[in-house]
C-alpha cells in the first residue's frame, strides 16, 4: 500500500536509500514493486539504527542526479529528521510516509532545509 501511495502522490523515485535491517529490506522490495519505474536501491549502513545526524550525512552525500529520494529506515530517527529539516512534527508509524521538499542541493541538507508537503500511513480501507 505504501508503494501504491508513493506512485500516486509522489511519482518517479530516482533512488532508494534503505537500512541494512532485514525488515527494512523486505519493506523496500514490497514498496519498489508497486512503483511504475524501478528506482536504484542502495543499502546505507548509517540508516541503522538511524541517528538524525547520520541520516543527514547520508542525505548530504546523495548524487545531484537524484531528484526524488526515498529513505526506508527506523524511528525515532526518521521522525527526528523530519522535524529537524522541516520544523514540523510528524508521527511516523510502521509504513508511514513523510514527503519533504527541499530547496537547494543535497550537500546543503540541514535544519530548515525542507518543508513537510504530505504525510500518510496507507492502510486497508
Amino acid at each position: 500500500m505504501a508503494g501504491r501511495w508513493l506512485a500516486e502522490h509522489v511519482g518517479t523515485i530516482d533512488l532508494v536509500m534503505c537500512s541494512p535491517a532485514q525488515r527494512a529490506r523486505e519493506t523496500c522490495a514490497l514498496v519498489t514493486a508497486e512503483l511504475p519505474t524501478a528506482p536504484e536501491v542502495r543499502v546505507a549502513p548509517l540508516l541503522y539504527p538511524g541517528y538524525p545526524a547520520d541520516l543527514v550525512a547520508v542525505a548530504q552525500e546523495l548524487p545531484d542526479t537524484a531528484n526524488t529520494v526515498l529513505f526506508i529506515g527506523h524511528n525515532p530517527g526518521l521522525e527526528d529528521l523530519v522535524e529537524d529539516l522541516s520544523g514540523s512534527d510528524c508521527v511516523l508509524k510502521t509504513s508511514s510516509i513523510a514527503v519533504l521538499r527541499g530547496d537547494g542541493e543535497w550537500f546543503d541538507v540541514g535544519p530548515g532545509w525542507a518543508i513537510l508537503e504530505a504525510a500518510a500511513t496507507p492502510r486497508p480501507a
